[in-house]
């Protein structure tokens, strides 16, 4: 694969995340909280992107090339998916607290009261 396309992909994530960074300057305090859950994940992916992921397949880096802003393409997703995540967990925490008597154990430690089942 080539290595200056991945470093161009590379660059054009870096390029977007400082460009959606200068678009938060100046936004009030209400506008951050309201938007604070999309700050996030435009965040961790770009976290996720230039930092860990192994750009090892040459289709997924001329593909992504393709996007004018693959950060917030791919951001836009995974924010979608941490929701479903969200909503998943609390589905599993609901069920279990009302069909068993795990209320005291989740309150006490819900890491481990989950991982067992």
């Amino acid at each position: 694969m080539s290595r200056d396309n991945t470093a161009q992909l590379i660059d054009r994530i870096k390029d977007n995340y400082n460009s959606f960074l200068k678009k938060l300057e100046g936004k009030d305090t209400l506008y951050l909280i309201a938007k604070a859950g999309h700050i996030a994940a435009v965040k961790e992916t770009y976290e996720i992107l230039t930092e860990y992921y192994v750009w090892n397949n040459k289709q997924e880096v001329d593909t992504f090339l393709r996007f004018q802003n693959p950060l917030l393409t791919i951001a836009i997703a995974y924010e979608s998916h941490r929701k479903e995540t969200a909503n998943k967990v609390l589905h599993e925490i609901l069920t279990k607290a009302m069909t068993g008597d795990i209320v005291e154990k989740l309150q006490e430690n819900p890491v481990d009261t989950l991982a067992d089942g």
